[in-house]
């Protein structure tokens, strides 16, 4: 139809029919059109279908790489135990000393964890009752915090220590105020010459710094 409706057109031109020529030339254009578009649409579902046999392909394919992977590590996971269990026994003179020295560490490092636990009760005790061997005794309890902070800090009062070791038990502003005698606001104020002399910033929680210090 599309040559019939061109040589329609043709003709029509030679007669100078220019209303005829045109209405044949459209017609053709539009066929020729419709034709483009059905052979394009036809390619791409003949594509599509060639990349969706491809994709099945290529992820067959893939399970069974995964799947032979798997089994053969499998395999050498089972063959590798065998061998291990073969060639070295369970359980050794020097593996049972390493586990009873591992147990007299645990031991030890028990008792610490108690010594430091009644240390740090005591601390609370005395820091609630604003008793003056506080200080001597925190610096007992947590020598390498205490060390530390003075080397870094050669010039902190004997009171800002005590104020240092406060925030390092974790004791809140208002806890603070009340095992000092003074007021929470004036507790505060502290708490910011504290972080200025310290160059702590401000988004950072004073008490987390001190324990992490």
């Amino acid at each position: 139809m599309q040559y019939i409706y061109q040589d329609l057109a043709n003709i029509y031109e030679k007669l100078g029919e220019d209303k005829i020529y045109s209405y044949y030339s459209k017609k053709a254009v539009e066929l020729s059109d419709l034709i483009r578009i059905n052979e394009k649409t036809e390619m791409d579902k003949i594509s599509n279908n060639i990349i969706q046999q491809e994709k099945d392909s290529w992820y067959e394919n893939l399970y069974i790489t995964i799947a032979c992977l798997t089994v053969a590590a499998i395999l050498i996971t089972w063959a590798g135990l065998k061998y291990f269990n073969k060639h070295h026994p369970k359980k050794t003179e020097t593996d049972n000393k390493t586990e009873d020295n591992v147990t007299i560490d645990k031991q030890e490092q028990y008792q610490l964890e108690l010594k430091l636990n009644d240390g740090f009760a005591e601390l609370i005790e005395l820091a609630r009752d604003n008793n003056p061997a506080f200080l001597s005794r925190f610096r007992e309890v947590y020598p390498l915090f205490f060390t530390r902070l003075c080397n870094t800090y050669p010039d902190l009062t004997t009171g800002q220590l005590t104020f240092c070791a406060l925030l390092k038990l974790n004791f809140s502003t208002k806890e603070i105020a009340s095992c000092t005698n003074i007021s929470v606001r004036s507790v505060e104020t502290k708490k910011n010459r504290m972080r200025k002399q310290l160059s702590i910033p401000s988004d950072v929680d004073l008490n987390k710094w001190m324990m992490a210090f």
